[in-house]
């Protein structure tokens, strides 16, 4: 799924449901640049994180992913001199690495919209 403009695939209490029996794994990036990766395996979170902050890791199991992570070009060490590099591309690199599925370009492009509405569970 690919959500423009959009924040449900990481709201936890959509995302979390979605996943049970399957994978769900978001970024979501706004204009003011606060981002955040999750990745939910059957109803769990084993990992979250800012891609802007990648050694500031969440979830069940925020280890599981580190060299699926640098693999993807995340530099995962603290302090001012590590390499910010490119968050967003790693985010979607990383997405691919876990699930498989490379968005491409001509995915965005071609692919057929469809169009819903998403009650949000209240807290």
């Amino acid at each position: 799924m690919v959500e423009p403009v959009g924040f449900l695939g990481v709201t936890r209490s959509v995302a979390e449901p979605l996943s049970r029996g399957t994978m769900v794994v978001s970024h979501s990036r706004t204009i003011e640049a606060a981002d955040r990766f999750r990745w939910y395996q059957d109803g769990v979170e084993r990992l979250s994180f800012e891609p802007l902050f990648p050694y500031r890791r969440g979830g069940s199991t925020p280890e599981v992913a580190v060299e699926q992570m640098r693999a993807a070009g995340f530099d995962l060490r603290a302090g001012t001199e590590r390499d910010i590099g490119l968050p967003t591309q790693a985010a979607f690199a990383l997405a691919e690495r876990l699930t498989g599925v490379q968005i491409t370009r001509e995915l965005l492009e071609t692919a057929p919209l469809t169009g819903t509405l998403v009650d949000l569970p209240r807290p």
